[in-house]
């Protein structure tokens, strides 16, 4: 075990190689606690395991995802229409007393329930990529203004129901859709505003291993999905049920 638990449970996490810090977004503490209150990061020492420090985004607020950029880790907010920017200053400090950013998205669109999951981006945070898991609309963030545009999606699929994790592999992006049990393959345009459907994995007919899996990070040639087993978790038998990580071939 890397680190001690804790009573928040983790739902993204990100990694700066610059400081060895692993920052752990915890805002879905209030579905199993059914509190609101106090979400934000955890930043961890990814070598000891120690807890760096905690941040605080606020009350009310469902965060779900977290991406380590050049000036900031991003965070994505599934019950409102912001994005929440943690500052680090040159070579991935963290200010003495961090300092949070609330960045407004005007054009992501919002329906009841979860909206905001998984996001990815380049290093320089410019743009970044974040999917609606209710819509399955994929949108294009200008990280300055907050301005979101859906991606222009061309092929067979364009929208991506369920949508969770996602990774990017220069421009490919692999989609995790939860209770579709697959993953999508979108391949991006240059400037992270447009893209076209290329495949499901698994393809048709082709043996499924995949079990509700909500994260997803890529390695050579190979893709690694979390199965989560939510299914057999609510109603089978909790306590027997493990998760396991499944590797897909890109």
């Amino acid at each position: 075990i890397l680190a001690p638990p804790t009573d928040k449970p983790v739902s993204g996490l990100s990694y700066d190689p610059r400081t060895d810090y692993l920052y752990a977004a915890t805002g879905f503490g209030n579905l199993v606690t059914g509190s609101f209150t106090s979400q934000g990061v955890i930043v961890y020492d990814a070598s000891s395991g120690d807890v760096i420090t905690e941040i605080t985004f606020g009350d009310g607020i469902t965060i779900n995802d977290c991406l380590v950029t050049r000036a900031g880790v991003y965070c994505t907010d599934s019950f409102n229409p912001d994005l929440y920017k943690v500052v680090l200053e040159g070579g991935g400090r963290l200010p003495s007393t961090p300092v949070v950013e609330v960045i407004p998205m005007p054009g992501f669109g919002m329906v009841p329930g979860f909206n905001a999951n998984g996001l990815v981006g380049d290093f320089d945070g410019q743009r970044l990529v974040i999917v609606n898991i209710s819509t399955g609309v994929l949108y294009s963030v200008d990280t300055e203004s907050g301005e979101a545009t859906p991606v222009q999606i061309e092929g067979a699929e364009q929208l991506f129901p369920d949508g969770d994790g996602l990774y990017l592999d220069d421009r490919t992006l692999y989609i995790v859709q939860n209770f579709q049990n697959k993953v999508a393959v979108v391949q991006l345009s240059e400037d992270l505003t447009g893209g076209s459907f290329i495949r499901n994995i698994p393809g048709a007919g082709a043996p499924n291993p995949l079990d509700i899996p909500t994260s997803i990070i890529g390695f050579g040639n190979s893709v690694y999905a979390l199965n989560t087993n939510f299914l057999e978790r609510v109603f089978g038998n909790p306590a027997e049920v493990q998760s396991d990580v499944v590797r897909l071939q890109k």
